[in-house]
């Protein structure tokens, strides 16, 4: 190596030590407000940006380890040696040092580790579930990859400083998602303020709690560098169903921006946006015409329920009026045709905005029709005659519009339960009046290239 080369690589260490050093500005905050009922993001920024992961490692190090004791077979009362403390009796001269053994339960040492972080929780559990720290590491990112987290990647379960450690707000909402989906005693850890852990307290990082009732988790940490949190809402609703709201807000300034901008993202959802029922599962959504069958149409509709977030204002002027529901297909269907299959997507758009995209599934068999009915649709087609039925080609795509879509009674979501959801909204309210609304509604880029829609009125 010659001078100029060490002399190179001596001036980018410090280069790179010295962008390190710099504080995290608050334009280089990242922050999602997704709603967890719609899927469907109402504000977001930077939402997809790979980001340092280490303030919130302890998720994942968490979820890999439930996925573990799940895999072997390893009991919540388990018990787990910990490094022996040193304790010191008497006074002066007489003062005696002994060793006293510790040890935890593996469920103190999960509930440590999301309450705060806790580095010697998540070592323990390393050591008690892995050969050693890197096949720990390999089912974080195994776990992370069949969860979906495509910013994500780990090198240790342990908050280290490791530039090559990151993830991305869309994906710590994935992953916080999963955590209390997939393992529900998670819930109430997410709340628990204090535990002993070993004879030392373990207090919750997660403030937000005493904010607000409708605070139900999940993860908050202030660094020296930047502050994180992925924060769970719920509201119950008068028809008994909850309004669930996550945000995730990394690398602000500090604990008071952070706080501040969680509040300012869950005091805009919740306030201006709301979350509707527009088909419940196995709805007909439109009739479409079928070639060769039995039948000279299919109903076709969805395999889920269909929920839409919008803004509050529009929604309650005439919201009808401003709902429309597409069914985009591959023309012509030709029999036989199964139920269950899916054939195109079902496009739901309010106040002109794409608001929802979910696939169009068959509600009903079609067996095929007899030979002569087949062989005169196939004339039919051959001769270009279903063009005059207002029927496309084959090969292109097809829009069926229902013009007369309703936001349905039992699955509308609209003013939330008194009692719980007003005390919710007043703290809202009470946090965020310094902080105003938060960043308009994002639209998602839906999926797919039509190759070509014209549209038939019912």
């Amino acid at each position: 190596m010659n001078f100029a080369q060490l002399l190179g690589r001596i001036l980018c260490a410090a280069l790179t030590a010295a962008a390190l050093a710099l504080p995290v500005r608050a334009a280089d905050a990242v922050r999602l407000l997704l709603d967890l009922e719609s899927r469907r993001a109402i504000s977001a920024e930077n939402a997809a940006q790979a980001v340092p992961a280490q303030a919130t490692v302890a998720l994942m190090t968490l979820y890999a380890s439930m996925t573990l004791m799940r895999e072997q077979g390893v009991e919540p009362a388990a018990v787990v040696e910990l490094a022996p403390a040193k304790v010191t009796e008497g006074t002066g001269r007489r003062a005696k040092t002994k060793t006293v053994p510790r040890s935890a339960t593996v469920e103190e040492l999960l509930r440590a580790l999301l309450m705060s972080g806790d580095d010697e929780a998540a070592r323990a559990l390393t050591a008690k579930l892995s050969a050693d720290e890197a096949a720990f590491t390999a089912v974080m990112n195994r776990e992370a990859k069949r969860l979906g987290l495509t910013r994500t990647v780990f090198t240790t379960p342990f908050e280290t400083p490791d530039a090559a450690q990151t993830t991305s707000a869309a994906d710590l909402a994935v992953l916080a998602e999963a955590l209390f989906r997939d393992h529900p005693e998670v819930r109430a850890w997410a709340k628990t303020r204090t535990a002993e852990l070993a004879g030392r307290t373990v207090t919750n990082t997660n403030t937000l709690l005493e904010r607000s009732n409708a605070v139900t988790g999940v993860f908050r940490s202030v660094g020296e560098q930047a502050a994180d949190a992925v924060v769970l809402f719920e509201n119950p609703r008068a028809n008994g169903d909850v309004r669930r709201l996550m945000a995730v807000m990394l690398r602000a300034e500090d604990a008071e921006d952070l706080d501040e901008t969680v509040f300012g993202m869950l005091g805009n959802g919740y306030r201006n946006h709301e979350t509707v029922g527009v088909y419940g599962a196995d709805a007909l959504v439109a009739r479409l015409p079928v070639l060769k069958g039995v039948a000279p149409d299919v109903a076709v509709g969805t395999d889920r329920k269909v929920l839409i977030t919008v803004e509050r204002a529009p929604l309650l002027e005439a919201p009808n009026s401003r709902l429309r529901v597409e069914v985009i297909y591959e023309a012509p269907l030709t029999a036989p045709l199964r139920r269950g299959d899916r054939v195109g997507d079902i496009r739901v758009s309010f106040n002109g905005e794409e608001a929802a995209r979910v696939p169009a599934v068959l509600l009903e068999d079609v067996p095929q029709g007899s030979f002569w009915a087949r062989m005169a649709d196939q004339m039919r087609l051959a001769l270009g005659w279903y063009e005059k039925s207002n029927v496309t080609s084959p090969a292109e795509r097809r829009t069926e519009t229902n013009t007369e879509p309703e936001l349905s009674e039992d699955a509308e979501t609209g003013a939330p339960e008194k009692g719980a959801a007003e005390a919710a909204e007043a703290d809202l309210a009470e946090e965020t009046a310094s902080a105003g609304d938060d960043a308009a509604p994002t639209e998602d880029a839906p999926g797919g290239n039509d190759k070509k829609e014209g549209e038939k009125n019912k």
